[in-house]
Parts: structure tokens; C-alpha cells; sequence
């Protein structure tokens, strides 16, 4: 299966019959994987690392899994929007409307794969909205404003590979990187992140292989920004 990315995530279950082999799955598909062997243990990770998805056996002991979502999610507003997912042999301990979804164990790869990478898509829409109506303190004009802006920023961003490969001059696409740090931040889609830090450091080598690739993937990942910018931009 394809790699999901190096994104961080947390995974807790506290059997290490079952959590070895998930976490090396997990592992395997690019993921940077956190563990918790029980719910006290995971709200302390959650203090102090920032997770994209957090993965809760729901037969814990010390806690329930809708509980312990809860307690993360009581954490701050950043929180809010995190997906957590609740996992187990049967679906009738998940309650309390704080686990963003479910899935059974043991674990089908293709079904965990595919959950996954949906819910670490930063480019949902819903995801993007609740992101920048935090950044705009809830006042729609403002956010709608942010929207376009960060939309013409990463637009610059795509349009300045191509600038820099037909000048042969990698600076330009450094500078414009620089220029859209703090958006590239803010939307922290680590995905583009990492094809950005690829192509930088592949632009400086005298015949870099497999570039043209990681500049599709790239660009791709602008379109699909600038599309999901544009529709936030135009809600009320």
C-alpha cells in the first residue's frame, strides 16, 4: 500500500500482543507512530506532541475510549478538530459523540489504510474551515479575507518551480518557500511540507534524480489547496 506520510499519530492500546504488530503496520506505511499503553499515559503525550490522528483500543482499563477523547478534546480548542478514532471487537462502547469514528479489530489493512489517510487529509474542507475561523476568532469576513490571501500565496508558491527551473536558479524557489512559511504553518499539511523539503534539497544537487516527481506531487497538492481555500472562501 501506498506510504500515508510522516505524519505523527498516536496509537493507544494497552495489550502489547496487539499493539506490536499494529504499530509496525503503522510504521510501515510512513506514519510516525507515538504509543500509549493506557488513557493516563496518552493525555500526557497529548500535553506535550502534536498528533494528526490519535488511534484508541475502546476496551482500556484505567479509561473508556469515549472518555478519554473527551479528555483530549477538553484539552483546548486545538483539539477540537483532531480525529480520533475508537477501534475494538464490538461498537457498543463508543459513545458520548467525541470519537470522530470507528473501526474493528483486528484490523483490516485495507479498511485502517483508507480511514487514515481521509481523516489525515489537512485539506478537507471542514478540517481548513474550523482552522481558520479559530485563526479569524469566528468573524466570517475575516476568514473568508485569510482564505484568498493564503490562496494566492500558495499559488505563487507553484507558479515559482517553474520560474526557478527555467532560470536554472534554485533561490527563486527558496525565497518563495520563505515567503509562504507562515501559511505553509499554518495549514500544516505536512505533505507538502515534505515534498517542499525534498525539492529544495534536491535542487541543489547536480543532477537530481526523481525530481520531476516529487514537483507533480507538489503541485497537485497546491491545486488541490487552492481549490479547497477557494471553496472555504466563498462560505458565509
Amino acid at each position: 500500500m501506498e506510504s500515508l506520510g510522516p505524519h505523527p499519530i498516536l496509537f493507544v492500546e494497552m495489550d502489547s500482543e496487539k499493539a506490536i504488530p499494529a504499530e509496525k503496520l503503522l510504521s510501515g506505511w510512513g506514519l510516525h507512530v507515538s504509543s500509549a499503553r493506557s488513557g493516563r499515559e496518552a493525555i500526557e503525550l497529548t500535553k506535550t506532541r502534536q498528533f494528526e490522528v490519535v488511534l484508541i483500543a475502546v476496551d482500556l482499563v484505567d479509561i473508556k475510549a469515549y472518555e478519554l477523547a473527551g479528555a483530549i478534546r477538553n484539552l483546548g480548542d486545538q483539539f477540537q478538530s483532531i480525529p480520533i478514532i475508537g477501534y475494538g471487537a464490538e461498537r457498543s462502547d463508543v459513545n458520548g459523540n467525541v470519537l470522530t469514528d470507528f473501526i474493528c479489530h483486528p484490523f483490516s489493512e485495507v479498511e485502517l489504510h483508507s480511514k487514515l489517510k481521509t481523516h489525515l487529509d489537512k485539506m478537507r474542507p471542514e478540517i481548513v474551515m474550523a482552522t481558520l475561523d479559530r485563526c479569524a476568532d469566528g468573524d466570517p469576513d475575516f476568514r473568508r479575507e485569510l482564505a484568498q490571501l493564503l490562496a494566492n500565496n500558495v499559488a505563487e508558491l507553484m507558479t515559482s518551480i517553474d520560474k526557478a527551473l527555467a532560470a536554472n536558479n534554485p533561490d527563486i524557489f527558496i525565497r518563495s518557500v520563505h515567503k509562504t512559511k507562515t501559511t505553509l504553518g499554518l495549514l500544516n499539511d505536512t505533505e507538502m511540507l515534505e515534498e517542499i523539503r525534498i525539492i529544495q534539497a534536491k535542487l541543489k544537487e547536480p543532477n537530481p534524480a526523481n525530481l520531476q516527481s516529487h514537483i507533480t506531487k507538489m503541485i497537485d497538492r497546491c491545486i488541490k489547496t487552492i481549490d479547497t481555500l477557494k471553496f472555504v472562501s466563498e462560505q458565509e
